[in-house]
């Protein structure tokens, strides 16, 4: 059953389709933070949450983009896809705003798929910079006092961050399987059983201390932008000011500032958040040199069990004269001996007959047939120059002038 799911959603194993999962939503919640504010500018802090949970719902046309550029074969199909997922990403999003949204994707998709070399799409794959994308609404939610915005900003963003760590995770154990799936008897079923079980631990204790905290720390954040403006006034008349003989005269009162609220105060979230992430510091350093010394005893013996003999019958102190590595080589630039000289003549000859490059493993005539040229007297010196332990000489140069 499991496996016929996989071949459905066309990937490899478990940990494929996991990825897919974690990239769709890492598109959707974006989309929906963002959503859920430009709706709260209109309608009020009361359809936020009905608007982000609209927005949760783009991960759907998202993920059948990507299924109609890699299975529809035809361009043709592939626009008529586009079209069906427009609309249906304007009935997800419940605006017409989901339907620009919606021909973006397919508009991208299309252009990765005419491309000749396949590139990974940033639609399906999370980025830690696209945090900063939650920033707009937790500034506009302190500036307009909507507490559920500001709270679903950051809940938002602290969960993006734990999608980006498991996306990463998961892609880690993935590739080391799929790098090493050719090497005899490798357990790769317990090392992502291992592997799997680790991440799951680690982000559901990630979780459980930053997503609370997240929710409950936030919400009563404000900036009240009409204080930044105002400058503290001095009332008081100069000529029934009475000497002050006091040292400790209360400045606060005579500015008048004895009743004026702190323009913005650290919430205890974020304190909180930065003894965390000490924490998390030095407990990774720790583990990296525990890593280091036990590489260290693992480097400390050879074993030569495995070392790949040569097959060529050569020693392994037996190196290949410099003068042979120079002689495969092109000549280099500010080269301008007898050998050189009679190369860069060949191969200007060559090149400007041929009508394609040459390539690389043909023989000399094979390359001039190709290329039209029936110079015999230049193939003999570039034979000389080439592959002759003498090489060329100055009275060949002169010769080669004369051709």
């Amino acid at each position: 059953m499991d496996q016929k799911i996989l071949n459905f959603f066309g990937a490899k194993s478990k940990r494929v389709l996991l990825l897919r999962l974690l990239g769709r939503l890492h598109c959707a919640m974006p989309v929906a933070i963002l959503y859920a504010m430009v709706w709260s500018l209109f309608q009020g802090e009361e359809a936020v949450l009905p608007a982000f949970l609209h927005g949760i719902l783009f991960a759907i046309p998202v993920a059948l983009s990507y299924y109609a550029g890699e299975r529809l074969p035809g361009l043709w199909q592939f626009l008529l896809a586009s079209l069906a997922i427009s609309g249906l990403s304007w009935l997800f999003l419940g605006n017409v705003a989901g339907l620009f949204l919606g021909a973006a994707v397919c508009f991208f998709r299309g252009r990765a798929r005419l491309q000749e070399v396949k590139v990974e799409s940033a639609f399906d794959v999370p980025h830690v910079l696209v945090v900063l994308l939650f920033l707009f609404p937790f500034g506009l939610s302190a500036a307009l006092g909507l507490p559920l915005l500001q709270k679903l900003s950051v809940f938002c963003a602290a969960f993006y961050l734990l999608l980006w760590l498991c996306f990463l995770g998961v892609r880690r154990i993935e590739d080391y399987i799929e790098l090493n799936q050719g090497i005899s008897n490798l357990p790769a079923k317990r090392i992502g059983r291992t592997g799997g079980a680790a991440l799951a631990v680690f982000f559901l204790l990630a979780s459980a201390l930053l997503l609370p905290a997240a929710w409950n720390s936030f919400g009563d954040v404000r900036i009240d932008l009409e204080k930044w403006n105002q400058r503290p006034q001095v009332a008081y008349e100069m000529k029934g000011l009475a000497p002050q003989t006091d040292m400790g005269t209360d400045f606060s009162e005579l500015l008048g500032l004895e009743n004026t609220e702190p323009l913005f105060q650290i919430p205890p979230f974020v304190s909180y958040l930065f003894y965390a992430l000490c924490l998390g510091g030095v407990a990774a350093l720790a583990l990296y040199g525990i890593y280091r010394i036990f590489r260290s005893f693992r480097s400390s013996f050879t074993d030569s069990r495995d070392v790949v003999q040569f097959l060529s019958g050569r020693d392994e102190d037996e190196k290949e004269p410099a003068s042979e590595k120079r002689r495969g080589k092109r000549p280099a630039f500010l080269d301008h001996s007898p050998n050189a000289l009679v190369r860069r003549r060949y191969r200007r000859t060559i090149l400007k007959a041929a009508r394609e490059r040459p390539k690389g493993w043909n023989t000399p005539r094979e390359i001039e047939q190709e290329a039209g040229v029936s110079q015999q007297e230049l193939h003999e010196l570039y034979e000389k120059a080439r592959y002759s332990p003498e090489g060329c000489s100055q009275a060949d140069v002169r010769a080669l002038k004369n051709l």
